[in-house]
């Protein structure tokens, strides 16, 4: 596929826009750019996050709500996932919401078998009590919206990236 060509000037513009924004901007503006292209995923295989983020945006949900989905994903491909949700420690306590969301989004949506199978051989909670903790979690820290759409985002995820 030949590269688009623009003039410049342009590229100058749009390189000084994106690099002057804010982190969270940037990735709205590559969010916006990602939209647009129809077979973005399959033209950005190679840049991890970008495709991540293109694939993401194929299931056409509002920005705010695929960017708080993005960073859930993000997150896991630079720390390993623990499924527990209590830090031990002195006093053992839940993790931070946003942890008990990312880790519930994620668990479900890629380890879906994984959970059941500890489930059911080891008592641990059900890939149903990970979707409703992780519900739970994301409308308590502010994110309703991935909470409402919790199950289609898992099964997205299971199917566009397992």
């Amino acid at each position: 596929m030949a590269a688009l060509k623009y003039p410049a000037e342009k590229q100058e513009q749009a390189k000084s826009l994106y690099h002057e924004s804010s982190y969270s901007d940037q990735i709205l503006i590559r969010s916006s750019i990602a939209h647009a292209l129809e077979d973005c995923p399959s033209m950005l295989e190679s840049h991890g996050p970008d495709w991540m983020l293109c694939t993401l945006c194929k299931r056409e949900r509002p920005s705010d709500e695929t960017m708080r989905v993005f960073q859930s994903l993000l997150r896991f491909v630079y720390e390993p996932i623990d499924l527990y949700l209590i830090e031990v420690g002195n006093t053992p306590r839940f993790k931070p919401m946003e942890d008990v969301a990312d880790t519930c989004l994620i668990g479900v949506g890629l380890f879906k078998d994984y959970i059941a199978n500890r489930s059911s051989r080891h008592g641990s909670p059900s890939p149903k009590w990970y979707a409703d903790a992780g519900r739970l979690a994301f409308a308590r820290s502010g994110h309703d919206d991935v909470a409402a759409e919790f199950d289609q985002w898992t099964g997205f995820i299971e199917t566009n990236f397992s």
